[in-house]
């Protein structure tokens, strides 16, 4: 765990009881994550941290991931949620960033 994950995680703990995920986001841009923890009224901290009313999130900075000859960008996104929100959250975090396979 880096500096800025340890952290997040301390900034956290001030929470109500609360879910967490960490996810490896394949083909999408840090930049589009930013963007929908901004629409959905998250205030931005330090180097990709997020808070909302029941919600907290950290994007990681942008790596890549080689597969065959191409080049796919990879961010790290944790999220903390209350309990009693975290379906509904999910839900609508995974909507948004629905890809079509294949």
């Amino acid at each position: 765990m880096n500096k800025l994950e340890r952290e997040y995680v301390m900034r956290c703990h001030a929470m109500k009881a609360y879910k967490e995920v960490l996810l490896e986001m394949r083909t999408i841009k840090r930049d589009e994550f930013l963007n929908w923890f901004r629409q959905i009224g998250g205030i931005e901290g330090d180097d990709g941290f997020f808070e909302g009313p029941s919600w907290k999130a950290y994007i990681g900075e942008t790596s890549k991931v080689k597969l065959g000859a191409m080049d796919f960008p990879v961010v790290y996104v944790r999220i903390l949620v209350e309990e009693e929100q975290f379906e509904d959250f999910m839900k609508a975090f995974r909507l948004r960033f629905l890809r079509a396979g294949g």
